[in-house]
């Protein structure tokens, strides 16, 4: 699963903003026929335009499987992990981040003891240390950032995906996320039908160790309310690591 703080899994993939996405789709060329860069545009504009999106995470490696689940828009997001014994949960909203996780996730995910701090939420104010990599993949840019392929960019044919029948297009990892010896290749498939929304996301990873990590990201509920509140008296942990 291609999320900075997964840190137990046997892989790395940084997520960044789409970089692959700056071609912009002319409104009177049809769907089908844009290039590859038109058609990503197409769907990131879409889906932002839609407002939210759930998005349903699995990934999976030789030796274990990993799950997210999150659902967010532009300022106010969710999310639930569970992978490698770690489980935890996230609520975003503005400039702060609420976490809540077992013993294994507060100490792999925060550095802190878990045996004090599991169960417990935690506030995690903008500013602080862990911010930035808690936030990252629940709201709706960052959502669709992660899953969106970079140049080069191909058309790779068709697919149907819960009865849709949608376009792939298929490219790297985000630019300036490589790492040295892994080779990433990422298939978004996009409806056929307008809007054109992305429908599913899946990244194969090859490691410098053979390491093999399928990851498929499922869309859905575009347009949905996100119902996100904070939880009654969190464990402050400041805005600023110490």
């Amino acid at each position: 699963m291609h999320r900075r703080r997964l840190l137990a899994l046997p892989f790395t993939l940084a997520v960044l903003g789409c970089s692959s996405c700056g071609s912009t789709a002319s409104p009177t060329v049809p769907f089908a026929s844009q290039s590859a860069a038109q058609q990503l545009q197409t769907a990131r504009a879409a889906a932002m335009g839609a407002g939210s999106v759930r998005a349903q995470v699995r990934s999976t490696w030789s030796t274990g499987s990993a799950q997210q689940s999150s659902a967010g828009n532009r300022t106010i997001g969710h999310q639930h992990n569970a992978f490698d014994g770690s489980v935890f949960d996230l609520r975003v909203l503005p400039q702060v981040v609420y976490f809540r996780g077992n013993a294994a996730a507060t100490h792999t995910q925060l550095g802190l003891p878990g045996t004090f701090y599991a169960g417990h939420w935690l506030a995690i104010r903008q500013g602080h240390a862990h911010y930035a990599t808690l936030l990252a993949g629940i709201l709706l840019p960052s959502i669709l950032d992660e899953n969106l392929p970079s140049a080069p960019l191909t058309k790779a044919g068709g697919a149907t995906v819960a009865g849709q029948r949608c376009t792939l297009v298929q490219g790297g990892a985000p630019a300036g996320t490589a790492v040295a010896g892994t080779t990433t290749t990422i298939s978004l498939c996009i409806s056929v039908r307008a809007p054109h929304l992305p429908l599913k996301s899946t990244t194969i990873e090859t490691s410098a160790f053979g390491v093999v990590t399928s990851t498929v990201t499922t869309f859905t509920d575009y347009g949905a309310a996100v119902q996100v509140t904070a939880p009654p008296h969190p464990i402050e942990l400041g805005g600023a690591s110490a």
